[in-house]
């Protein structure tokens, strides 16, 4: 039996849901699900219901909620703060980071940004794509996309953890021993044009730690995907 899953945090008292317009059009036209069908309701916070679809007065309720037990597995705290990406690289940067397993997304306007401001309806789109890709990829809830903040605010206030940045030019590789994995990850990449060397100072000079993924240019976009995987294979390769 498939295993259908949606997003819905209205959960009642009473054991029941109404599932809003985008929600019951993605049952009913795009999953083909009907009254009596069950389906899983994840409320975004980790929490998993089962319940049974019913319709009344054409809205789509799901019934007779229970919790599901579900398994919670350790993973380090990834949270990237990216440079603001032109077109749809930052669509496939956070589709990317959800599958891999980040906790989170900021962008940053950078020096070198050549995309506009993000506007408040391509903010929610990001956040559509992350609730898709988490259902997708079976995560209990999804990756968190924060507002965009300027480079100038996270030097105003720093991030708890441990703060790395990226740029080609830097000797060190990631990651090395002193990297605390019972701390967050707060890794800072940058626009298609990278960092500038002003950028680069303010980093050092608030005691952020350089790395480079190697000898070779990478599109921004793809950066975040193969900076989780390493922390994910170093992790996993420290903890078994």
């Amino acid at each position: 039996m498939r295993r259908i899953r949606i997003f819905c945090n209205e959960i009642t008292g009473s054991g029941f849901t109404v599932l809003d317009r985008s929600n019951a059009h993605y049952v009913s036209d795009v999953l083909r699900c009907g009254p009596g069908d069950i389906i899983e309701i994840l409320t975004g916070d980790g929490r998993v219901y089962s319940g049974r679809i019913c319709v009344e007065n054409r809205k789509y309720i799901v019934k007779e909620l229970i919790p599901v037990e579900t398994n919670s597995s350790e993973m380090p705290i990834i949270n990237l703060f990216t440079g603001v990406i032109k077109g749809s690289g930052f669509d496939y940067a956070i589709e990317k980071a959800s599958e891999i397993g980040a906790a989170s997304v900021t962008p940053v306007y950078c020096e070198y940004s050549r995309a506009g401001r993000i506007s408040s309806g391509k903010l929610e789109r990001y956040v559509r794509i992350a609730r898709s890709s988490a259902l997708q990829c079976k995560r209990l809830y999804p990756l968190s996309i924060n507002e965009p903040v300027s480079l100038a605010d996270i030097f105003g206030n720093i991030p708890y953890g441990n703060n790395f940045f990226l740029d080609v030019r830097e000797e060190n590789r990631v990651i090395g021993e002193e990297a605390d994995f019972s701390r967050p990850f707060n890794i800072f990449s940058g626009p298609e044009g990278g960092f500038s060397d002003k950028e680069l100072e303010k980093f050092r000079h608030y005691g952020f730690k350089g790395f480079s993924l190697g000898p070779n240019i990478l599109r921004a976009e793809t950066i975040p995907l193969v900076i989780c995987s390493i922390i994910l294979y170093e992790y996993f390769r420290r903890n078994g």
